[in-house]
């Protein structure tokens, strides 16, 4: 009887440790795009590995890129596409990170910080050019969604200029107040435009 309790608790921790192992493993993200050419994009997440290809050829990252890759809950590029600015090929990305708070966990311990990563391609290479925080659990910052997949429909996007538009909210103490953010890609950064 012993051996038979000793044998399923063992069998019960295995079984454990299996799922918890399988579950770390099984956390990976696959992404395919198009590229202003039609070409396919594809980008694998998993663990701290990242890679990114354009028409089955390697894309190297620079360290912005992967820091911010690499530490990413989820991401879902804006309109499925890039897009043409100066002759060079750009794409938004909508990147989830979990909350970080310099001082413990606080209310945001299990919260997320949404950006909005504007990434250029050149030959090869994977430049971030710059970012916005869109949705912040920390800062009280919000764009109303809370599925990735609810990014398509919050946010404004045109293709020929690659000009983004949304609306935000940010709670302070005192109030709750609303402002259209318009995002203007820039070579080397984003131009940030806000109305009340």
């Amino acid at each position: 009887m012993r051996t038979t309790a000793k044998t399923n608790k063992l069998l019960l921790v295995s079984l454990v440790y299996f799922v918890l192992f399988s579950s770390v493993l099984a956390a990976e993200y696959r992404l395919e795009f198009l590229d202003s050419y039609n070409q396919p994009i594809r980008i694998f997440a998993k663990n701290n590995l990242i890679e990114i290809s354009r028409a089955k050829k390697k894309i190297s990252l620079d360290r912005e890129s992967k820091r911010i890759l690499t530490q990413m809950d989820s991401i879902l590029v804006i309109s499925n596409r890039t897009f043409l600015l100066d002759s060079q090929q750009y794409f938004w990305a909508f990147i989830r990170l979990p909350s970080k708070n310099s001082h413990g966990a606080g209310f945001c311990g299990a919260g997320l910080e949404d950006f909005l990563v504007l990434f250029k391609i050149q030959r090869s290479n994977l430049y971030l050019i710059d970012k916005y925080q869109a949705q912040s659990c920390l800062n009280s910052i919000s764009i109303n969604i809370d599925q990735i997949e609810e990014v398509d429909t919050k946010i404004a996007f045109s293709r020929e200029n690659g000009i983004i538009q949304f609306s935000q909210e940010f709670v302070n103490s005192e109030s709750v107040y609303s402002k259209t953010i318009r995002l203007t890609p820039l070579s080397l950064r984003i131009l940030v435009q806000s109305t009340p």
